[in-house]
């Protein structure tokens, strides 16, 4: 993720427009709606850090918005909705058959040896985080 966080920060200013250096606290309300499958490799449906990390030529897997619910919010965003286990699992806060881009999230994870896990028959959720410990 270190890699990740180093283009990012190096091309966008706190208010998410080209130029230098973002704050901390821009750069992870940006990573946190998106998943990190390694270093080298997002999964996003924010604009910014597409445009940004596969400038980069990184490896971003772009999926459409919605189908995640946030209470409160018209939708919840994909880095909410799950949690990095180990290097080889991704768990989702339910079930990700509602996704429109379900099958490239699966097809992308397996890319990268990421192995997706979900809460059968559930409402995906955005949470917000997960601490593993």
């Amino acid at each position: 993720m270190n890699k990740i966080i180093e283009y990012y920060n190096n091309i966008y200013n706190e208010n998410g427009r080209l130029g230098q250096n973002c704050d901390n606290r821009h750069l992870t309300e940006k990573i946190v709606k998106s998943i990190v499958i390694n270093e080298d490799s997002v999964i996003t449906a924010d604009d910014g850090i597409y445009a940004v990390l596969k400038g980069h030529n990184m490896n971003v897997l772009k999926i459409r918005q919605g189908h995640i619910e946030l209470k409160g919010y018209e939708y919840g965003f994909i880095g909410g909705a799950s949690v990095k286990l180990d290097e080889e699992n991704i768990l989702f806060f339910g079930d990700i058959k509602d996704l429109t881009d379900k099958n490239n999230v699966i097809e992308f994870c397996r890319k990268y040896n990421v192995n997706t896990l979900f809460i059968k028959d559930k409402k995906l959720k955005d949470i917000g985080s997960a601490l593993i410990l």
